[in-house]
């Protein structure tokens, strides 16, 4: 798993971590393993405890019989392809004790969309009801396939492909990542000043798109639209956001901007579909 993208987007997207329910959507959660890299990660930064010393590179049998072992640790039955009612029920239970070890009792829900209409409604009492001492993490490549009811009370994090797959940028055509890498330094390049005397010339100056004209963002929107699908082009800015925000390249506020931005592009998808008015609004963030 490829840490060095992944890690810094979650820093940003997780922030001081105080919401009850996470939502983690992206196509490598198609795979019946969750990595334990990705896992060792959340549970420091949403549960504040760590199963294996600094260093220390586990197995992945080790690190889930740890997780298991561990009493403010849950995780639904990784192996079925349908999870009920009662297997969720457990989670409820399991919720509405206080933690032992852990800042938070950390409850894992993987491929969330395997839950059935019956185990999901058991689910969604329980998320209504948040409980100060629990975190649930639930995973999904086909977040579509999860109620909107269970979404909904879910902050949604959306993370770009790792594993076995190559980039976004990299199924792109190479114009096209060329045009997006053009786009994030311009959008670098535009960014004001932070400190600057108020009465000084460069407090004054004015950013506007003159750098990437807008007719021709709006044809590569159109072009680019007609040609990707909706979770590749998601996914390629989620890349360039995380990578302009790591090396410095885009500020913090700039970049929180195209985050929720995506993420509510995933969200609204199914209900419009126009590719091109989503990455049009993209780019405007970016460039103005």
């Amino acid at each position: 798993m490829n840490l060095k993208k992944i890690a810094p987007l979650l820093d940003q997207s997780l922030g001081s971590a105080q919401h009850h329910a996470y939502l983690f959507m992206s196509r490598s959660f198609a795979a019946e393993t969750t990595p334990i890299e990705l896992i060792e990660i959340l549970l420091a930064k949403l549960a504040g405890i760590s199963l294996f010393e600094t260093g220390q590179k586990p197995s992945s049998e080790s690190f889930w019989e740890a997780f298991t072992r561990h009493p403010d640790l849950i995780r639904a039955d990784p192996d079925r392809s349908i999870l009920r009612k009662d297997d969720v029920e457990l989670f409820r239970e399991r919720s509405l004790y206080p933690a032992t070890f852990a800042r938070r009792r950390f409850l894992l829900i993987e491929r969330a969309e395997r839950m059935n209409t019956q185990s999901a409604n058991s689910l969604l009492k329980t998320l209504e009801e948040p409980q100060a001492e629990c975190v649930f993490v639930l995973t999904t490549a086909r977040a579509n396939a999860l109620p909107s009811t269970i979404a909904s009370r879910c902050q949604k994090i959306l993370l770009p492909a790792w594993e076995k797959l190559k980039t976004a940028r990299e199924q792109l055509e190479p114009e096209d990542a060329q045009f997006l890498e053009k786009i994030f330094t311009a959008a670098h390049l535009n960014s004001p000043p932070k400190i600057f005397p108020a009465d000084s010339l460069a407090s004054q100056q004015k950013f506007n798109v003159a750098a990437q004209p807008l007719q021709e963002m709006s044809q590569w929107a159109d072009q680019a639209g007609r040609r990707y699908e909706a979770d590749l082009l998601r996914d390629a800015l989620v890349e360039n956001t995380s990578e302009a925000l790591k090396s410095g390249g885009l500020s913090q506020s700039r970049a929180f901007a195209l985050f929720a931005l995506l993420n509510a592009w995933g969200e609204i998808d199914p209900l419009n579909p126009t590719k091109s008015f989503w990455l049009m609004r993209v780019l405007l963030t970016l460039a103005i």
